[in-house]
């Protein structure tokens, strides 16, 4: 489940569907992961935010159980998962990014092997925020904006030199992510992906929704929209401003429910 960032205000009902889904694994605990946010104090009050968030979509009572992770170049996979014959117990784990910038750091003090050995070991996995950004191909990792410049950093990232793009952790092949979509004015970074790696597809999703992958398929859930951008037979050109267009760019839009081909 790839998730655009439920913690805007947590209507939508993506983790409701991440508790129905839990429920039918045989483990009883759910662990939260936390990356990229610079402040251990910060990342453990982002981690208890969604372990409550978690309780009040069901995830509560008798044998349910949450703990919480926050990222350092010592943790390890049974710091999340527990010793391998402590996976069973393991119903799902949400994977949280703060700063795509950050979070890119922790990449290269092992979150990429950990994250990696979660995805492939887990029966359920949420990511969330700029987690998500990673799970494919090619990643922006720009830092974000403060809260004054968003609506500025909006325009900027149409400009041809604005996209720091570097190779995500592949985990989603062909395509790649950019969450926060409409919240962060973050249409930008689509195009900048696109000019870079026209052949790959890329998607944007809105807060407040997710893409649920299984079994080679995948859909739309939550309250908001997904957007997808090809670029295979594009044409991109930089102004005089440094702004680029993009010509014959296939845009599609998804909502809850709609399959993605």
């Amino acid at each position: 489940m790839l998730g655009g960032d439920l913690s805007i205000d947590w209507s939508g009902g993506v983790l409701d569907e991440f508790v129905a889904r839990a429920d039918e694994q045989r483990g009883n605990k759910v662990v939260i992961v936390v990356a990229g946010l610079g402040d251990a104090a910060d990342a453990q009050a982002k981690g208890q935010e969604y372990a409550d968030m978690l309780a009040a979509s069901g995830w509560q009572g008798e044998g349910r159980a949450t703990s919480i992770v926050v990222f350092d170049a010592d943790t390890t996979l049974n710091d999340v998962l527990g010793h391998p014959s402590q996976r069973r117990d393991i119903a799902g784990v949400i994977l949280v990014g703060g700063d795509q910038a950050l979070v890119a750091q922790d990449m290269g003090l092992g979150l990429d092997d950990l994250v990696s050995g979660i995805v492939n070991r887990a029966p359920l996995v949420l990511t969330d925020r700029a987690m998500t950004a990673f799970m494919g191909a090619w990643v922006v990792t720009n830092a974000d904006p403060n809260d004054d410049n968003y609506q500025d950093e909006g325009i900027f990232a149409f400009r041809s030199d604005y996209a720091a793009v570097e190779p995500g952790l592949g985990i989603v092949p062909r395509a790649s992510f950019e969450p926060v979509l409409t919240w962060d004015q973050r249409w930008g970074r689509l195009y900048g992906i696109a000019e870079q790696h026209p052949n790959t597809f890329v998607f944007g999703i809105s807060e407040n929704t997710a893409i649920v992958i299984e079994r080679g398929s995948a859909h739309v859930v939550g309250e908001r929209s997904v957007a997808a951008l090809d670029a295979r037979r594009a044409t991109f050109e930089t102004g005089t401003n440094g702004a680029f267009t993009a010509l014959n760019v296939m845009l599609h839009l998804f909502a809850p429910g709609d399959v993605i081909p």
